[in-house]
């Protein structure tokens, strides 16, 4: 497990990692959780990684995007930590 205090520390963080499941919030400190799933998505090392998307965002508009960039599953704040375990569980 890896934790990142900005986008750009991330993404340097995953160039030297390896990992079979991806948990993403939406809200991050300096960059939307989407738009760093899209820069994930681009690069050939984490285009088949499978990502549980935690978001607040009730907007069919919001699930449309994020289903369209292939995750896994879509958790909802305020969530069930047991379902996000469980869902964690199906996806490895």
């Amino acid at each position: 497990m890896i934790t990142s205090n900005s986008d750009n520390e991330l993404l340097g963080n995953l160039e030297k990692a390896s990992f079979d499941l991806i948990v993403l919030d939406q809200k991050l400190p300096d960059v939307l959780g989407i738009d760093l799933l899209r820069q994930l998505r681009e690069m050939d090392k984490w285009k088949d990684v499978p990502v549980i998307f935690i978001t607040s965002h009730a907007n069919p508009d919001v699930h449309s995007n994020i289903e369209e960039l292939k995750v896994a599953d879509i958790q909802f704040k305020p969530f069930s930590p047991s379902v996000l375990i469980r869902k964690i569980k199906e996806c490895l």
